[in-house]
């Protein structure tokens, strides 16, 4: 299992982006919520739509679950 966070703040495309932790494009963790430890991005992502209605996945640490 692994660490993942959401950025608490939205990006120019108006999502909050899902990173897995130490990926070199996380956001220092003042700025992030903690998701918890998942198997995979997919569960990631259901558990970050708790908070923010946009979420997408890191292109680099989230790929599987990178959409835009």
């Amino acid at each position: 299992m692994i660490d993942y966070y959401v950025d608490k703040l939205t990006l120019s495309t108006g999502e909050h982006e899902v990173h897995v932790a130490g990926c070199p494009n996380m956001p220092i963790l003042k700025n992030c919520i903690s998701l918890g430890r998942h198997m995979s991005c997919y569960s990631a992502i259901t558990a970050a739509q708790k908070f923010f209605t946009k979420v997408d996945g890191c292109v680099n640490c989230a790929n599987d679950c990178h959409s835009r």
